[in-house]
């Protein structure tokens, strides 16, 4: 269509005849505006469709949680690659038919490396909207390292998010399915895992603070406890106050370095009662 729009225009430029307009003829402006490029490549791809591939059933084709859409000028088979957030790049081969895009098998992992057998499936595959591994042919089942992240499938093989309890220990997965470390948000509550991954429980140290967390693994926040008939407080961070007054309420206390309450005691000039709370 670009080709046969320009061409046209090149023919009527050359068959024009140029004329100087003569004194006592009124000049007529030329009120048709000339077709740039930009016009003709719009124009072009206006005419192209933009249809949504489907499967042999009728159901739309989602990748990486994206639509997959083709622009589709003419019916027939047609290939091409799309990488994703794995940053791997698969090779779809769609039909199209009828104003209608069809997939006509999965989509195959594209992987240019020599020791690979390229008639079996390997890396990331998609099957039925879930994620599996394979090697050389062979599903990968629990944990799977890919580009230095730890991934975990369960026995059907499918890629596992969120909480995962792998033979008595928590691990948290990502949407994107890599495992996480470290302090991790879920609702309103913390959680931290060890650089292995593992959820902890119970008293954890980090970065010179001390947190405690319940029998989930969710740390306690805003919370008294009392250990061995001693009072300790955790603050809205989580952290056990230490060497510092505090109030709680509307009264004040005081935490030792340690982090135990003072009680029936004086600080800094200050009487605390058997409660721990500050006499005014």
């Amino acid at each position: 269509m670009k080709k046969s729009l320009l061409l046209g225009a090149g023919a009527v430029m050359a068959g024009a005849v140029l004329f100087a307009p003569q004194a006592g003829f009124a000049q007529e402006s030329n009120t048709e505006t000339p077709i740039s490029f930009e016009q003709v490549q719009a124009q072009a791809q206006a005419e192209s469709k933009t249809l949504s591939v489907v499967d042999t059933e009728g159901n739309k084709v989602m990748f990486d949680k994206k639509e997959l859409t083709v622009k589709a000028e003419k019916d027939g088979i047609i290939t091409f690659t799309k990488e994703d957030k794995h940053k791997a790049s698969y090779l779809f081969t769609v039909e199209i038919k009828d104003g209608k895009a069809t997939l006509v098998k999965d989509p195959q992992l594209v992987d240019n490396a020599a020791n690979v057998d390229h008639t079996k499936p390997n890396g990331w595959q998609m099957v039925k909207g879930k994620w599996h591994f394979y090697q050389n042919g062979k599903e990968s089942l629990r944990w799977v390292k890919d580009n230095g992240k730890w991934y975990y499938f369960n026995p059907e093989g499918v890629m596992q998010t969120g909480w995962v309890d792998v033979a008595g220990t928590w691990y948290y997965f990502g949407e994107n399915g890599d495992m996480q470390t470290g302090w991790i948000r879920d609702g309103h509550k913390w959680y931290y895992l060890n650089k292995s991954g593992d959820m902890q429980t119970g008293w954890i140290s980090y970065k010179g603070d001390v947190y405690l967390t319940d029998s989930s693994g969710a740390v306690l926040v805003n919370q008294w406890v009392n250990i061995n008939n001693e009072w300790y407080y955790f603050g809205n961070d989580g952290a056990m106050l230490t060497q510092q007054w505090f109030k709680v309420g509307d009264k004040w206390y005081f935490a030792y370095q340690s982090g135990k309450m003072a009680k029936s005691t004086t600080i800094q000039g200050w009487n605390v009662g058997a409660d721990g709370a500050w006499i005014p």
